[in-house]
């Protein structure tokens, strides 16, 4: 099972698709093309790393933009004049339906600083 999860890999198919076509096409030079693979997998793997350290302000700023209004509305219903505009049914179907936005806007914006997933190239 371990094995069949390492191999789900795409770094893994571009090891496995090198090493077929170095068996099929033969020649002296396996070494120089399995170097210059190794080089470009850990660019990649670096590269996709930096992008991933660097996503933790996209998630910061999903969070800080949903959580902002909600820590408004409750300085705002400290005061009885705030606590008392939102108790009636309209106040309460306001916050509803902007909870329901912020969950959906938290979402898209989580959707839209997600990272695209290396494709594979046995699938």
């Amino acid at each position: 099972d371990r094995l069949k999860q390492q191999l789900s890999d795409p770094m893994a198919d571009r090891i496995v698709e090198t090493l077929r076509m170095a068996r099929e096409v033969g020649g002296t030079e396996l070494v120089p093309v399995l170097r210059a693979l190794s080089v470009s997998i850990r660019s990649d793997a670096a590269l996709r790393g930096e992008v991933e350290s660097k996503q933790s302000w996209t998630k910061g700023a999903a969070v800080l933009g949903v959580v902002a209004p909600w820590a408004v509305l409750a300085v705002m219903s400290v005061r009885p004049e705030g606590a008392q505009a939102y108790a009636s049914a309209s106040g309460v179907t306001l916050i509803l339906v902007g909870a329901v936005i912020s969950f959906v806007a938290y979402r898209i914006m989580l959707r839209v600083g997600r990272l695209p997933e290396p494709r594979r190239w046995f699938a």
